[in-house]
Protein backbone atom coordinates (compact mmCIF):
# COMPACT_ATOMS: atom_id res chain seq x y z
CA UNK A 1 0.00 0.00 0.00
CA UNK A 2 1.19 3.89 -1.17
CA UNK A 3 2.22 5.27 2.46
CA UNK A 4 1.23 8.77 2.59
CA UNK A 5 3.74 10.44 4.39
CA UNK A 6 3.45 14.00 5.33
CA UNK A 7 6.90 14.84 6.32
CA UNK A 8 7.47 18.70 5.69
CA UNK A 9 9.86 18.30 3.26
CA UNK A 10 9.70 19.72 -0.35
CA UNK A 11 9.21 23.55 -1.07
CA UNK A 12 10.07 24.86 1.86
CA UNK A 13 13.18 23.21 2.54
CA UNK A 14 16.65 23.17 1.52
CA UNK A 15 15.87 26.35 -0.64
CA UNK A 16 19.30 27.74 -2.00
CA UNK A 17 19.60 30.10 -5.13
CA UNK A 18 20.99 27.08 -7.17
CA UNK A 19 18.30 24.91 -6.64
CA UNK A 20 15.75 27.11 -7.41
CA UNK A 21 17.38 28.18 -10.59
CA UNK A 22 17.69 24.53 -11.34
CA UNK A 23 14.03 24.10 -10.65
CA UNK A 24 13.18 27.22 -12.42
CA UNK A 25 15.29 26.38 -15.60
CA UNK A 26 13.93 22.62 -15.86
CA UNK A 27 10.30 24.01 -15.68
CA UNK A 28 11.27 26.90 -18.30
CA UNK A 29 12.55 23.93 -20.38
CA UNK A 30 9.64 21.98 -20.31
CA UNK A 31 7.05 24.99 -21.05
CA UNK A 32 9.52 25.96 -23.97
CA UNK A 33 8.87 22.04 -24.87
CA UNK A 34 5.45 22.23 -24.97
CA UNK A 35 4.97 19.69 -21.74
CA UNK A 36 1.45 18.38 -22.22
CA UNK A 37 -0.31 19.50 -19.26
CA UNK A 38 -3.63 17.42 -19.91
CA UNK A 39 -2.82 14.42 -19.19
CA UNK A 40 -0.67 11.35 -17.95
CA UNK A 41 -1.28 7.59 -17.66
CA UNK A 42 -3.88 6.13 -15.11
CA UNK A 43 -4.46 2.20 -14.15
CA UNK A 44 -7.23 0.37 -13.70
CA UNK A 45 -8.22 0.55 -10.24
CA UNK A 46 -8.48 -3.14 -9.35
CA UNK A 47 -11.22 -2.16 -5.96
CA UNK A 48 -8.86 0.24 -4.02
CA UNK A 49 -11.75 2.65 -3.45
CA UNK A 50 -10.14 5.99 -5.28
CA UNK A 51 -9.97 7.14 -8.84
CA UNK A 52 -6.32 7.13 -8.95
CA UNK A 53 -3.78 4.30 -7.96
CA UNK A 54 -0.41 2.85 -8.09
CA UNK A 55 0.64 -0.42 -10.18
CA UNK A 56 -0.09 -2.37 -6.92
CA UNK A 57 -3.59 -2.02 -7.54
CA UNK A 58 -3.75 -1.95 -10.93
CA UNK A 59 -6.27 -4.68 -13.15
CA UNK A 60 -3.90 -6.87 -14.68
CA UNK A 61 -4.65 -9.76 -17.01
CA UNK A 62 -5.73 -13.29 -15.68
CA UNK A 63 -2.32 -15.07 -15.96
CA UNK A 64 -4.17 -18.27 -16.63
CA UNK A 65 -5.26 -16.28 -19.90
CA UNK A 66 -2.28 -14.35 -20.91
CA UNK A 67 0.77 -15.50 -18.47
CA UNK A 68 4.35 -13.89 -18.70
CA UNK A 69 6.40 -14.80 -21.51
CA UNK A 70 3.11 -16.00 -23.34
CA UNK A 71 1.54 -14.72 -26.29
CA UNK A 72 -2.24 -13.22 -26.32
CA UNK A 73 -3.80 -14.54 -29.80
CA UNK A 74 -6.31 -11.98 -31.39
CA UNK A 75 -9.17 -12.44 -34.79
CA UNK A 76 -10.65 -10.29 -37.01
CA UNK A 77 -14.23 -11.44 -37.32
CA UNK A 78 -15.59 -11.85 -40.61
CA UNK A 79 -17.29 -8.54 -41.86
CA UNK A 80 -18.00 -7.96 -45.61
CA UNK A 81 -17.44 -4.01 -44.82
CA UNK A 82 -13.43 -4.76 -44.21
CA UNK A 83 -13.27 -5.12 -48.39
CA UNK A 84 -15.51 -1.89 -48.78
CA UNK A 85 -12.96 -0.12 -45.99
CA UNK A 86 -9.53 -1.58 -46.71
CA UNK A 87 -10.18 -3.11 -50.46
CA UNK A 88 -9.48 -6.48 -49.08
CA UNK A 89 -9.76 -8.35 -45.67
CA UNK A 90 -5.79 -8.36 -45.70
CA UNK A 91 -6.29 -4.62 -44.46
CA UNK A 92 -7.71 -5.41 -41.24
CA UNK A 93 -5.11 -7.82 -40.85
CA UNK A 94 -2.61 -5.13 -41.17
CA UNK A 95 -3.79 -2.83 -39.39
CA UNK A 96 -4.49 -5.14 -36.63
CA UNK A 97 -0.95 -6.09 -36.41
CA UNK A 98 0.53 -2.43 -36.77
CA UNK A 99 -1.60 -1.54 -33.79
CA UNK A 100 -0.73 -4.14 -32.11
CA UNK A 101 2.96 -3.45 -32.62
CA UNK A 102 2.54 0.22 -31.19
CA UNK A 103 2.50 -1.70 -27.64
CA UNK A 104 4.61 -4.99 -28.32
CA UNK A 105 7.93 -3.29 -29.57
CA UNK A 106 7.74 -1.41 -26.09
CA UNK A 107 11.19 -2.84 -25.42
CA UNK A 108 11.01 -2.09 -21.56
CA UNK A 109 7.22 -4.47 -21.42
CA UNK A 110 6.63 -7.91 -21.65
CA UNK A 111 3.82 -7.64 -24.26
CA UNK A 112 3.86 -10.54 -26.86
CA UNK A 113 0.23 -10.67 -28.82
CA UNK A 114 0.00 -11.73 -33.08
CA UNK A 115 -3.10 -11.59 -35.16
CA UNK A 116 -3.83 -15.37 -35.83
CA UNK A 117 -5.68 -14.17 -39.12
CA UNK A 118 -9.39 -13.90 -40.15
CA UNK A 119 -12.44 -15.88 -40.22
CA UNK A 120 -13.54 -15.63 -36.90
CA UNK A 121 -17.34 -15.57 -35.63
CA UNK A 122 -19.19 -12.65 -37.52
CA UNK A 123 -20.02 -11.21 -34.35
CA UNK A 124 -21.49 -7.33 -34.75
CA UNK A 125 -21.11 -6.61 -31.14
CA UNK A 126 -19.29 -7.00 -28.11
CA UNK A 127 -19.68 -10.86 -27.00
CA UNK A 128 -18.10 -12.96 -24.41
CA UNK A 129 -16.59 -15.94 -26.45
CA UNK A 130 -13.48 -16.70 -24.59
CA UNK A 131 -11.57 -15.52 -27.96
CA UNK A 132 -10.27 -11.42 -28.56
CA UNK A 133 -11.71 -10.23 -31.68
CA UNK A 134 -11.92 -7.21 -33.51
CA UNK A 135 -15.24 -7.00 -35.10
CA UNK A 136 -17.18 -4.69 -37.53
CA UNK A 137 -19.66 -2.85 -34.89
CA UNK A 138 -22.59 -2.42 -37.62
CA UNK A 139 -25.76 -3.50 -34.27
CA UNK A 140 -24.87 0.21 -33.09
CA UNK A 141 -24.70 3.87 -33.45
CA UNK A 142 -21.58 4.64 -36.09
CA UNK A 143 -19.75 6.53 -33.25
CA UNK A 144 -20.24 3.40 -30.66
CA UNK A 145 -16.64 2.11 -30.92
CA UNK A 146 -13.81 1.03 -28.54
CA UNK A 147 -12.34 -1.83 -26.35
CA UNK A 148 -14.69 -3.54 -24.44
CA UNK A 149 -13.25 -5.90 -21.57
CA UNK A 150 -14.50 -9.08 -19.89
CA UNK A 151 -13.37 -9.68 -16.49
CA UNK A 152 -13.57 -12.87 -14.00
CA UNK A 153 -12.51 -13.70 -10.60
CA UNK A 154 -9.03 -14.62 -9.66
CA UNK A 155 -8.48 -17.62 -6.99
CA UNK A 156 -8.78 -15.40 -3.92
CA UNK A 157 -12.12 -13.84 -4.67
CA UNK A 158 -11.15 -10.46 -3.50
CA UNK A 159 -9.75 -9.10 -7.42
CA UNK A 160 -10.61 -8.72 -10.42
CA UNK A 161 -8.49 -9.86 -13.38
CA UNK A 162 -9.25 -9.43 -17.69
CA UNK A 163 -10.39 -12.82 -19.21
CA UNK A 164 -11.09 -11.54 -22.72
CA UNK A 165 -10.88 -8.13 -24.83
CA UNK A 166 -13.34 -7.50 -27.99
CA UNK A 167 -12.56 -4.19 -29.95
CA UNK A 168 -15.38 -2.58 -31.96
CA UNK A 169 -14.64 -0.58 -35.02
CA UNK A 170 -17.20 1.87 -36.10
CA UNK A 171 -19.55 2.13 -38.79
CA UNK A 172 -18.60 5.67 -39.57
CA UNK A 173 -14.97 3.97 -40.88
CA UNK A 174 -16.74 3.28 -44.12
CA UNK A 175 -17.38 7.08 -44.13
CA UNK A 176 -13.62 8.42 -43.10
CA UNK A 177 -12.15 6.23 -44.97
CA UNK A 178 -14.18 6.76 -48.30
CA UNK A 179 -11.34 9.04 -49.77
CA UNK A 180 -8.52 6.98 -48.71
CA UNK A 181 -6.41 4.85 -50.64
CA UNK A 182 -6.03 1.28 -48.94
CA UNK A 183 -2.67 2.05 -47.92
CA UNK A 184 -3.95 5.25 -46.26
CA UNK A 185 -7.03 3.48 -44.18
CA UNK A 186 -4.85 0.78 -42.78
CA UNK A 187 -2.32 3.83 -41.33
CA UNK A 188 -5.29 5.08 -40.04
CA UNK A 189 -6.99 2.57 -38.38
CA UNK A 190 -3.86 1.15 -37.01
CA UNK A 191 -3.41 4.41 -35.02
CA UNK A 192 -7.23 4.00 -33.83
CA UNK A 193 -6.72 0.52 -33.30
CA UNK A 194 -3.46 1.14 -31.15
CA UNK A 195 -5.20 3.51 -28.53
CA UNK A 196 -8.03 1.18 -27.85
CA UNK A 197 -5.50 -1.70 -27.63
CA UNK A 198 -4.57 0.21 -24.75
CA UNK A 199 -7.99 -0.55 -22.52
CA UNK A 200 -6.91 -4.01 -23.07
CA UNK A 201 -3.95 -4.02 -21.67
CA UNK A 202 -5.41 -1.96 -18.60
CA UNK A 203 -5.19 1.97 -19.33
CA UNK A 204 -6.91 4.35 -18.77
CA UNK A 205 -7.65 8.32 -20.19
CA UNK A 206 -6.80 10.11 -17.29
CA UNK A 207 -10.25 12.15 -18.13
CA UNK A 208 -12.22 9.59 -17.62
CA UNK A 209 -13.98 7.51 -14.73
CA UNK A 210 -12.32 4.65 -14.13
CA UNK A 211 -14.13 1.34 -13.42
CA UNK A 212 -14.24 0.76 -9.61
CA UNK A 213 -17.42 2.01 -8.52
CA UNK A 214 -18.97 -0.51 -10.99
CA UNK A 215 -16.56 -3.27 -10.45
CA UNK A 216 -17.77 -3.12 -7.10
CA UNK A 217 -21.56 -3.30 -8.19
CA UNK A 218 -20.76 -7.44 -8.68
CA UNK A 219 -18.79 -7.77 -5.78
CA UNK A 220 -21.55 -10.66 -4.99
CA UNK A 221 -21.58 -11.53 -8.09
CA UNK A 222 -20.27 -14.99 -10.47
CA UNK A 223 -21.05 -13.17 -13.85
CA UNK A 224 -18.40 -11.08 -15.60
CA UNK A 225 -18.86 -8.06 -17.31
CA UNK A 226 -17.90 -5.88 -20.12
CA UNK A 227 -17.04 -2.03 -19.84
CA UNK A 228 -16.47 0.40 -22.91
CA UNK A 229 -14.67 3.25 -23.42
CA UNK A 230 -13.75 5.22 -26.70
CA UNK A 231 -9.63 6.00 -27.49
CA UNK A 232 -7.01 6.92 -25.06
CA UNK A 233 -4.78 9.89 -26.22
CA UNK A 234 -1.73 9.47 -23.95
CA UNK A 235 1.73 10.61 -24.14
CA UNK A 236 4.39 8.24 -25.84
CA UNK A 237 6.36 8.39 -22.84
CA UNK A 238 3.66 7.67 -19.88
CA UNK A 239 1.81 5.16 -21.88
CA UNK A 240 5.31 3.40 -22.06
CA UNK A 241 5.69 3.63 -18.94
CA UNK A 242 2.31 2.44 -17.74
CA UNK A 243 2.66 -0.49 -19.92
CA UNK A 244 5.79 -1.53 -18.77
CA UNK A 245 4.09 -1.29 -14.73
CA UNK A 246 1.44 -3.42 -15.81
CA UNK A 247 3.30 -6.34 -17.97
CA UNK A 248 7.12 -5.62 -17.16
CA UNK A 249 10.03 -7.44 -18.61
CA UNK A 250 11.88 -9.25 -16.42
CA UNK A 251 14.40 -7.41 -14.39
CA UNK A 252 13.35 -4.11 -15.57
CA UNK A 253 11.59 -3.18 -12.12
CA UNK A 254 14.46 -3.40 -10.33
CA UNK A 255 16.22 -0.93 -12.66
CA UNK A 256 13.97 1.96 -12.03
CA UNK A 257 12.20 3.50 -8.84
CA UNK A 258 9.48 5.74 -7.94
CA UNK A 259 8.51 9.02 -6.21
CA UNK A 260 5.72 9.51 -3.94
CA UNK A 261 4.62 12.03 -1.81
CA UNK A 262 1.40 14.29 -1.48
CA UNK A 263 -0.23 17.80 -2.39
CA UNK A 264 -1.42 20.43 0.02
CA UNK A 265 -2.94 23.46 0.29
CA UNK A 266 -3.53 25.21 3.41
CA UNK A 267 -3.06 22.36 5.41
CA UNK A 268 -5.42 20.42 3.03
CA UNK A 269 -5.27 17.82 0.21
CA UNK A 270 -5.06 18.79 -2.73
CA UNK A 271 -6.89 15.95 -4.90
CA UNK A 272 -6.53 14.64 -8.42
CA UNK A 273 -4.69 17.36 -9.44
CA UNK A 274 -1.58 16.54 -11.86
CA UNK A 275 2.07 16.20 -10.95
CA UNK A 276 5.35 15.64 -13.34
CA UNK A 277 8.48 14.94 -12.62
CA UNK A 278 11.64 16.51 -15.16
CA UNK A 279 14.93 14.98 -15.26
CA UNK A 280 16.96 17.48 -12.95
CA UNK A 281 20.50 17.23 -15.59
CA UNK A 282 19.52 19.59 -18.36
CA UNK A 283 19.59 17.31 -20.88
CA UNK A 284 17.50 15.93 -23.70
CA UNK A 285 15.31 14.01 -21.67
CA UNK A 286 13.85 17.38 -20.42
CA UNK A 287 10.72 17.13 -22.77
CA UNK A 288 9.82 13.92 -21.14
CA UNK A 289 8.62 13.89 -18.32
CA UNK A 290 6.57 11.29 -16.26
CA UNK A 291 3.35 12.36 -15.29
CA UNK A 292 1.03 11.42 -12.30
CA UNK A 293 -2.79 12.54 -10.81
CA UNK A 294 -2.70 12.72 -6.93
CA UNK A 295 -5.02 10.73 -5.04
CA UNK A 296 -8.41 11.76 -3.12
CA UNK A 297 -6.15 12.59 -0.35
CA UNK A 298 -3.44 14.32 -2.34
CA UNK A 299 -1.08 11.16 -2.06
CA UNK A 300 0.95 11.03 -5.36
CA UNK A 301 3.04 7.81 -6.64
CA UNK A 302 5.18 8.94 -9.74
CA UNK A 303 6.37 5.07 -11.33
CA UNK A 304 9.08 4.05 -13.73
CA UNK A 305 11.56 6.75 -13.57
CA UNK A 306 15.10 5.88 -14.11
CA UNK A 307 17.36 6.23 -11.73
CA UNK A 308 18.69 10.53 -11.57
CA UNK A 309 17.51 13.59 -9.48
CA UNK A 310 13.95 15.07 -10.72
CA UNK A 311 12.51 18.23 -10.04
CA UNK A 312 8.72 17.54 -9.52
CA UNK A 313 6.04 20.22 -11.04
CA UNK A 314 2.04 19.85 -9.53
CA UNK A 315 -1.09 21.77 -11.41
CA UNK A 316 -4.53 21.83 -10.64
CA UNK A 317 -6.21 19.51 -13.75
CA UNK A 318 -7.63 21.14 -17.07
CA UNK A 319 -11.14 22.84 -16.90
CA UNK A 320 -11.30 19.73 -20.06
CA UNK A 321 -11.26 17.12 -17.07
CA UNK A 322 -14.78 17.35 -16.07
CA UNK A 323 -14.89 13.80 -14.92
CA UNK A 324 -12.17 14.30 -12.11
CA UNK A 325 -13.83 17.75 -11.66
CA UNK A 326 -16.93 16.52 -10.57
CA UNK A 327 -15.59 14.00 -8.45
CA UNK A 328 -13.69 16.77 -6.18
CA UNK A 329 -10.43 17.70 -7.93
CA UNK A 330 -8.79 20.55 -6.51
CA UNK A 331 -8.95 23.26 -9.05
CA UNK A 332 -8.81 26.91 -6.92
CA UNK A 333 -5.36 26.16 -6.34
CA UNK A 334 -1.48 27.60 -8.57
CA UNK A 335 1.26 25.70 -10.09
CA UNK A 336 3.93 24.67 -7.35
CA UNK A 337 7.76 23.28 -7.93
CA UNK A 338 9.11 21.22 -5.44
CA UNK A 339 12.76 23.09 -5.44
CA UNK A 340 14.82 20.33 -3.69
CA UNK A 341 15.79 17.86 -6.55
CA UNK A 342 14.28 14.52 -5.73
CA UNK A 343 17.05 11.43 -6.15
CA UNK A 344 15.44 8.27 -7.66
CA UNK A 345 17.51 5.03 -7.37
CA UNK A 346 16.87 1.69 -8.95
CA UNK A 347 14.28 -0.54 -7.24
CA UNK A 348 13.57 2.34 -4.79
CA UNK A 349 11.05 4.61 -3.43
CA UNK A 350 11.62 8.22 -2.74
CA UNK A 351 9.01 9.50 -0.41
CA UNK A 352 7.90 12.00 2.04
CA UNK A 353 7.74 14.77 -0.89
CA UNK A 354 4.93 17.64 0.11
CA UNK A 355 4.74 20.25 -2.10
CA UNK A 356 2.67 22.89 -0.74
CA UNK A 357 0.31 24.58 -3.16
CA UNK A 358 -1.04 28.40 -2.75
CA UNK A 359 -4.63 29.17 -3.41
CA UNK A 360 -5.47 30.66 -6.56
CA UNK A 361 -7.06 33.92 -5.42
Amino acid sequence: MRQRNRNPVGATAGRSGLRELLAAGVLALALASGADRGEAYRLLDNGAADRVVASENAIRWSPEVWAPGSTLSWQVADAPQWGTIFGSRRGIESAVAEGLSKWSDIETADIRWSVSGSGGPAVSTWTRDSSNQVFFNSSGPDFESGAGLWFERDPSGRAWNISECDVGAPGFWINQFGAFDPDSAVGTAALELGNWFAYCLGLDLSATMPWSETLRQYDDEDLSRSVFHLSPWQREQDRRIAASLLRPRSGWLSTVGSVAGTLVSDGEPVSYAHVWAFRANGGSEVSQPVGAFSDRLGAFTIEGLTPGDYVLWAHPIDAWNHRLGAVGASTGVKDAILTHPVRVTGGGVARGNRIEMQGDR
